[in-house]
Order: structure tokens, then sequence, then C-alpha cells
């Protein structure tokens, strides 16, 4: 499959993701079993409060894909299982054919 073809793919993935009004994920979950609390979370982040952290968790924001690093590591999991459902639902639309 081409690259722009695979890009455009992924692009209509977007309308899926826009209709829904949060975005689930295992972020406060995993805070807790670190025994954190979100301005411990925040400042390794190098945020200057929790409000961030705070929006992350309930799903009304999505990090970027530095601090969806940052978190996947201070909390010892790969990244895709922070959003397991999200990651489940690329993984459904996804073309067959992989790219060459």
């Amino acid at each position: 499959m081409s690259r722009l073809l695979h890009l455009y793919y992924f692009d209509n993935l977007l309308p899926t993701m826009t209709n829904t009004t949060f975005m689930s994920n295992d972020l406060r979950s995993r805070r807790k079993a670190a025994g954190l609390f979100q301005s411990d979370v925040a400042r390794a982040l190098g945020l200057d409060c929790a409000d961030r952290i705070s929006h992350w968790e309930n799903g009304t924001a999505m990090p970027n894909v530095v601090n969806l690093f940052k978190l996947a590591a201070i909390y010892g999991v790969m990244p895709h299982e922070l959003y397991s459902e999200f990651h489940t639902l690329v993984q459904q639309r996804e073309p067959e054919d992989e790219l060459s």
C-alpha cells in the first residue's frame, strides 16, 4: 500500500474519534497503581500544575506524543497500554496490507 493511501486511511479515523465526547484511557488507574498524585506526575513532566493531567485522565484532552511516552515511562508500561481502547480501534480499522 502506498504511504499516501495509508495516511488517507488513518485520516478517515479522525471523524470516529471526534464524535466521541471523551477518550477512554487507563491513566488514572496507572497513576494510582504507581502511588502518585496528579501533582507528582505534572512535576515529573515539567508542568506547572496538574490541570492538564486531570483533563487527560478524564478523557477530555489527550497528551501529545512526547508526554504520552513520558507517562508510559513513569508508569512502567508501553504507550498503547494507556489508551487500550483507542489502540484496539486503530487495529480494527487497519488495512490488511502492511506498508512496504
